[in-house]
């Protein structure tokens, strides 16, 4: 039976595990933010612990059960789940290639689901994000249930009812079926590669600035926004930002903390609705639009996590730069005379991202503002200046800390950790904004005509090359 919350510090002092299957009646926003996952768990030896669940969720031993995996780990896999999981009757569900990124293509999921024979009554996902979202897309496609074991805490898709899919190389968000258990084995997280770890640390310090993005957008564009989400990931940060040398060491405590921080990270997403904005911004459109990059112009991929932590110097130098706008100077009427029309912009959506480019048409007009409207609009944002940043000062994290957090473990902040030119950087931030319809700062910036020219300056200002 689901645990309902009506005391707000109460619900802020869960930990991940108490958080499965929980409700919060919000006394904030007044939504009821449900997590439907119906165990979560962190801790030791709990692959021996699997069997068990499997049969809670089933009510009975299951017959047959599908195990996905990523053929990059197979070895680790064998020895790690495969080999203690004999009793269950695996049927083995190898994707992507030995020495390749998986990438999570919706094309490869409705291959897989297509494949699960009929006897299959449980469904493993066995790895990092990428194989958990690819596991959600199965399991829903096929109606099953599913259990994730995660691998390496690399980013925060374990907990989340969304997975991040690639549709004709564009990364798009799918509302799917949650796990009906997600457990995170520390010592073998703990195992996991040094970059896999640090991705987890670039995935989680985007809330240092994407609940800003979120509630500019609700300021902006009257869109939904709840402080809880925010609140809940900042219990944790604290533990694993203070052990991020340990977590670059692969030392289990510390990675404990950081596990813990990226189930609570999914959560977070997951209790309202899939919305990804508690965890997602600027940042994660940088990140994605590199992914764009890595289909259209063959530039090399990345894990995600790493691109969302430098993608995160990248949104805090663009914030900055907005926030010491000296906006004396701004004359929404020149604006509206200057800002490029909607048939320019799709002229130009078809120039530089051709067969994609509808999808960069639709983000656009989802935004825009009427040329009717667009002053009215423009006084009000400058009118209101003031108490817009007052409001959204207590979103923006302090950067330099974090930072040198994280290049305690060995993160290192430039476009080479990347491997991005700094042309395709400036390509993130002057094009990002078409990239997705969700409001971001980069809209802003485009209708305040701070973007494209400032794009070099604050390219300049990150230091990241």
């Amino acid at each position: 039976m689901a645990r309902v919350f009506t005391d707000l510090d109460q619900y802020l002092c869960l930990d991940a595990s108490e958080l499965a299957g929980s409700t919060l009646q919000c006394p904030i926003c007044g939504r009821a933010h449900q997590v439907p996952i119906g165990k979560i768990r962190i801790g030791e030896g709990l692959i021996d612990e699997l069997p068990d669940i499997a049969a809670a969720i089933l009510d009975g031993k299951p017959h047959k059960t599908a195990l996905i995996y990523d053929r990059a780990i197979e070895a680790i896999i064998q020895a790690d789940v495969i080999d203690p999981l004999t009793s269950m009757n695996l049927a083995l569900v190898g994707l992507g290639e030995s020495d390749t990124l998986l990438e999570p293509l919706e094309e490869l999921g409705d291959e897989v689901a297509g494949q699960i024979d009929d006897d299959i009554d449980l469904i493993v996902g066995a790895g990092s994000g990428v194989i958990a979202d690819l596991t959600k897309w199965i399991a829903t496609k096929v109606n099953k249930p599913f259990i994730l074991y995660g691998t390496a805490p690399s980013m925060n898709a374990h907990t989340s009812i969304t997975a991040t899919m690639t549709r004709n190389g564009v990364k798009t968000s799918a509302w799917l079926t949650p796990a009906n258990a997600v457990l995170f084995d520390v010592p073998i997280l703990a195992g996991a590669p040094k970059p896999m770890l640090l991705a987890g640390l670039g995935d989680l310090v985007a809330r240092t600035i994407c609940n800003a993005d979120w509630l500019l957008g609700n300021l902006l564009r009257q869109t939904y926004f709840c402080p809880v989400p925010f609140q809940l990931t900042g219990m944790g940060e604290p533990l694993y930002l203070q052990s991020a040398q340990g977590i670059g060491q692969g030392k289990k405590q510390d990675v404990h903390h950081l596990g813990e921080a990226i189930l609570i990270s999914g959560i977070s997403m997951t209790m309202v609705e899939g919305n990804t904005s508690p965890s997602s911004g600027c940042e994660h459109v940088f990140s994605h639009f590199w992914d764009l990059q890595a289909e259209m112009d063959d530039a090399p991929r990345n894990l995600h996590g790493i691109q969302v932590g430098v993608g995160t110097l990248l949104s805090h130098t663009l914030w900055d730069f907005m926030r010491r706008l000296d906006i004396d100077g701004i004359d929404p009427e020149r604006l509206l005379r200057q800002r490029p029309s909607l048939e320019t912009l799709r002229s130009e959506n078809q120039a530089r991202f051709g067969s994609k480019a509808p999808l960069f048409d639709e983000a656009i007009l989802s935004k825009w503002i009427p040329d009717e409207q667009f002053m009215t609009y423009i006084g009000n944002v400058l009118d209101n200046w003031q108490a817009i940043w007052e409001a959204l000062v207590p979103y923006i994290g302090q950067w330099k800390i974090v930072q040198g957090n994280l290049e305690s473990a060995g993160f290192v902040f430039s476009l080479d950790t990347i491997r991005r030119t700094r042309q395709q950087a400036l390509d993130a931030l002057i094009y990002g904004s078409r990239y997705r319809a969700r409001y971001t700062l980069l809209d802003l910036a485009w209708e305040l005509g701070i973007l494209p020219g400032a794009a070099d300056e604050i390219l300049d200002r990150s230091g990241l090359g």
